[in-house]
Formats: structure tokens, sequence, C-alpha cells
């Protein structure tokens, strides 16, 4: 059920990814980031399917992006994907 949920989602969060504001593309990139952490190979083949196909398509339009930050936010959907993601539930809020 939580796959069908991102992926009704992920029109709108795939438009935003383009958005002209920087703040906004941040939040998608770890939006994204948290939804890939969890382990899609759970899930049923279909739906998997046609998420990593998506996924895919996101992460080489931000690598092969001119900016920065979209190749900084690719490398951490990557990244997220192979399970090497921040996890921010253990941050205090303490600095």
């Amino acid at each position: 059920m939580r796959l069908r949920s991102i992926l009704k989602l992920w029109p709108l969060l795939s438009n935003l990814v383009n958005s002209p504001w920087s703040n906004i593309r941040s939040l998608v990139h770890g939006i994204i980031c948290n939804w890939v952490k969890t382990d899609v190979l759970h899930y049923e083949a279909a739906i998997q399917k046609r998420f990593l196909s998506a996924l895919t398509k996101l992460i080489i339009g931000l690598l092969s992006s001119k900016e920065s930050e979209c190749r900084t936010g690719g490398l951490n959907i990557l990244g997220s994907l192979c399970g090497l993601s921040y996890d921010f539930d253990c941050w205090t809020g303490e600095i």
C-alpha cells in the first residue's frame, strides 16, 4: 500500500524536482531519499518494476543536470536506494 501511495504522488514530486526554488528541490530530494530507503524488494513485482523505472529516470535526469545541487540530490537518492542514507530518527536536536 505504501508503494502504491508513492506512485500516486510521483507525478507531483517529479514536477517539483524541476522547481526554480532550490529549497523545494532539496525538500523533494529528501522525501524521495526517505521513500527509497525502505526495502523495495518486499513489494510485489509489477509495482516494484514501475517504481524502479520511474526512479531510474529521475536519477539519470538529476545526475546529468548542469546544476550541482541536482547532481548531489541524485547521488543522495542513489545512496538511499543502496542503503547509505542518514538516519534522522536518531537526531536529538542538540548541537
